[in-house]
C-alpha cells in the first residue's frame, strides 16, 4: 500500500538468515482509503489478508479479500491493490526466492545474505515448476493458515540449528496448497459480501470430474440470468466460464500427467474429455506438448525413477 497524507502505515520485519530462500516476513497495514500504484518485483511473495478488507488486482481479475485470504505472486507479476473503506487494513507478506540457486533479493531494508540459497532437491524444483503453470493464485483459509503461525512463531524462538528445516517445511506447506489444484478454490469459509463469484469456482472445482459444467448450471447456481452472470463472471474472474472450466480441467490434468502414473485414458476421463483422442488434441492445443511429452518433461523425480 501507498503511505499516502491519509494513511497509517506500520512495518514490522522478520528476516531468517539462517534460511536465505526466505528474504523477510513483514506486517503492513494502513488506514483506507489508499491505493498502492501498479508494480511487479523478481521475487515471490505470498500476502495473507491479517485484518480488514482490500481488493487485489492481478492477471488474475479484481478480487475482494478479507482476513484468510491469501494470494501467491509469482516473480514478475504486475498488481497492485486497494482499501476503498476508512478501515485499517493488515496485511502479512512473505518474501522468498522462487527456485533455483540464484543469490537471494533483499527485501525492503534487508540486506542480502552473504551467501547464495541452499541447492534446492528435484522435488522441490518441482513444485515450483508447479507453480509456475498454475492459472490460479488466490486460496482462503477460515483463519490465519497455520503454516502462517509457525513462521512468524519462529522470529519469537531465535535461531538455532533447527529453524531453517522448520522454516522450509512451514513454506512448502504453504506453496503445496497453492499447487494443488483440489485446492484452486479453497474453502469458503466466512461468507463475505461479493464473494459469490469465489462461490462458483469453488462449485467448478467440486464438480469438475462430473458431468460436464455448462454455463446456465453455473448462471443458476450464482443466482443470475445467463447473460448477466457471463459478464460479472468474467469481468471478476478475468476469463469467461467457458474459458475457466477448460483451463481449470488443463491443468488439473497436468498436475495428473506430473505427479501421478494414471493412464491417458483415465486422466481424459477424469477431466470429462470424451475420449483419449479428444484429451489429447485440446491438451497439446493448451500446452503445446502431447500428453506423452509432457510427462516426460515434467514428471516428478519419483515417477522418473519407476
Amino acid at each position: 500500500m501507498s503511505d499516502d497524507s491519509n494513511s497509517t502505515v506500520r512495518i514490522k520485519h522478520y528476516p531468517f538468515p539462517e534460511y536465505p530462500s526466505i528474504m523477510c516476513i513483514l506486517e503492513m497495514g494502513g488506514q483506507g482509503p489508499q491505493k498502492s500504484e501498479k508494480h511487479s518485483h523478481p521475487w515471490a511473495q505470498i500476502n495473507l489478508v491479517l485484518e480488514g478488507r482490500a481488493t487485489w488486482f492481478t492477471d488474475e481479475g479484481a478480487v475482494e479479500v478479507g482476513v484468510g485470504d491469501a494470494f501467491l505472486l509469482l516473480p514478475g507479476t504486475p498488481h497492485h491493490a486497494e482499501v476503498k473503506t476508512e478501515d485499517f487494513c493488515l496485511t502479512g507478506t512473505l518474501e522468498f526466492a522462487f527456485g533455483g540457486e540464484q543469490e537471494p533479493l533483499a527485501g525492503p531494508g534487508i540486506p542480502a545474505p552473504g551467501s547464495a540459497g541452499r541447492p534446492r532437491s528435484e522435488a522441490i524444483r518441482w513444485l515450483f515448476e508447479a507453480l509456475s503453470r498454475k492459472p490460479r493464485h488466490h486460496l482462503r483459509w477460515d483463519d490465519f493458515p497455520e503454516w502462517w503461525r509457525r513462521i512468524t512463531r519462529e522470529e519469537q524462538v531465535g535461531g538455532g540449528p533447527y529453524r531453517a528445516l522448520r522454516l522450509e517445511s512451514a513454506m512448502l506447506e504453504a506453496l503445496s496448497a497453492f499447487a494443488d489444484p483440489a485446492l484452486s478454490a479453497a474453502p469458503e469459509g466466512k461468507d463475505r459480501e461479493g464473494g459469490t463469484m469465489e462461490k462458483v469456482q469453488q462449485y467448478i472445482s467440486e464438480h469438475l470430474s462430473g458431468s460436464p459444467l455448462t454455463v446456465a448450471e453455473l448462471a443458476r447456481f450464482g443466482g443470475m440470468s445467463r447473460s448477466r452472470f457471463t459478464v460479472r463472471f468474467t469481468t471478476e474472474v478475468g476469463m469467461s466460464p467457458h474459458a475457466y472450466v477448460n483451463a481449470l480441467r488443463i491443468w488439473t490434468a497436468q498436475t495428473a500427467l506430473a505427479g501421478s502414473s494414471s493412464s491417458f485414458a483415465d486422466i481424459a476421463k477424469q477431466t470429462r474429455f470424451s475420449s483419449p483422442q479428444h484429451f489429447s488434441r485440446a491438451f497439446k492445443e493448451a500446452t503445446g506438448l502431447t500428453p506423452s511429452e509432457y510427462r516426460r518433461r515434467w514428471a516428478a523425480p519419483w515417477l522418473q525413477k519407476e
